[in-house]
């Protein structure tokens, strides 16, 4: 299972309606080009789902949420779980 293997919880997003101030934190045109998606936002932490954790695109995001003060907390999705969270 990828999730073992990159040692991130897997989150399915089917089950979870994606709060609308973490999805507002990125753009859904960056989000879906780097297969991503916040999801769960409580003060500065931020909950992210992605599709690999070896997408630059991903990292570059991350990166700018990690300098906006945020502290992230990853977890992988499926490419299903991750259609329905839009």
């Amino acid at each position: 299972m990828l999730s073992d293997k990159y040692g991130l919880p897997y989150v399915d997003l089917r089950a979870l309606a994606p709060e609308p101030d973490a999805l507002r934190l990125v753009k859904e045109d960056v989000a879906r080009e780097a297969g991503m998606v916040a999801f769960k936002m409580t003060g500065h932490k931020v909950y992210v789902a992605i599709l690999t954790p070896n997408n630059k695109r991903a990292e570059e995001v991350i990166s700018s949420l990690e300098t906006r003060g945020m502290e992230i907390f990853l977890f992988l999705c499926s490419h299903d779980s991750l259609d329905h969270s839009w």
